[in-house]
């Protein structure tokens, strides 16, 4: 017997971070593809006169 007691044990961990690793990446690609908010600032409002 090895660090797992039979090979689902070894299935069951890959395919948990293998889901987690997938779920970062998604997280990334929706960061990605957002568009950036708006500051309101004052510094950087424009004046016309």
């Amino acid at each position: 017997m090895g660090i797992f007691p039979n090979d689902a044990a070894i299935t069951r961990l890959a395919r948990a971070v293998l889901m987690e690793q997938d779920e970062l990446w998604q997280l990334e690609g929706l960061c990605r593809n957002a568009k950036p908010v708006q500051s309101t600032s004052a510094h950087n409002t424009i004046t016309i006169r």
